[in-house]
């Protein structure tokens, strides 16, 4: 196949948004996932996505058997999981013990650490003539995680709490024309005057 003209290809590509994500899959009962970057929305009537994929991953015949996969987003600061599901694992390996997982309505495995997920019905599988091959799938589920943070962010104010006694003692000087502050110079007052007598 030949290639672009296009010096500068790279640098051009690099610019195209991308995020992270784990693409999962679950036949019988085996399940894996693996660490995708290339996800992209494709449709919006209906909600359709696109994912490339490395080829010769075992999660392809759990994708073409089941006819449904999952997609989990990242924090791109999460290297725990970015481990995790990088590469090709052993040969009957659960990737996915250990890890919180919960289990979409068509059977796709979740991560509960995700920022969001969608489960997806295989609608086309393209073997391209690369080292990828190409997923489209039909959004049937899905949801959002609030991250702790938005969800701090998003809280109303914390009420802040007087000390005992505080209230009470601002209502009186308010009611005697004062102000806690002019009450606290009379008693200082009143302390200096009794020292200066005892001396």
């Amino acid at each position: 196949m030949q290639q672009p003209a296009c010096p500068n290809i790279a640098a051009v590509l690099a610019r195209i948004p991308s995020g992270l994500f784990v693409l999962t899959s679950c036949h019988d009962d085996t399940r894996t996932g693996v660490l995708v970057e290339w996800v992209q929305q494709c449709s919006t009537e209906p909600p359709m996505v696109v994912v490339a994929l490395r080829k010769g991953h075992p999660i392809e015949p759990l994708i073409r058997d089941s006819r449904f996969f999952g997609l989990c987003q990242l924090e791109l600061a999460d290297t725990l999981l970015r481990r995790k599901f990088e590469g090709v694992p052993d040969h009957g390996e659960d990737l996915f013990i250990s890890l919180g997982t919960t289990t979409g309505p068509f059977g796709s495995p979740v991560l509960t650490r995700a920022r969001a997920w969608l489960e997806c019905e295989l609608t086309r599988h393209f073997d391209l003539e690369c080292d990828f091959e190409v997923y489209v799938g039909l959004v049937r589920a899905g949801e959002v995680h609030i991250d702790e943070r938005e969800a701090e962010s998003s809280s109303p104010e914390p009420a802040v709490s007087e000390p005992a006694g505080a209230a009470d003692i601002s209502a009186k000087g308010r009611k005697n024309g004062a102000s806690p502050d002019a009450g606290a110079e009379r008693s200082a007052a009143s302390r200096l005057r009794s020292r200066r007598h005892s001396a």
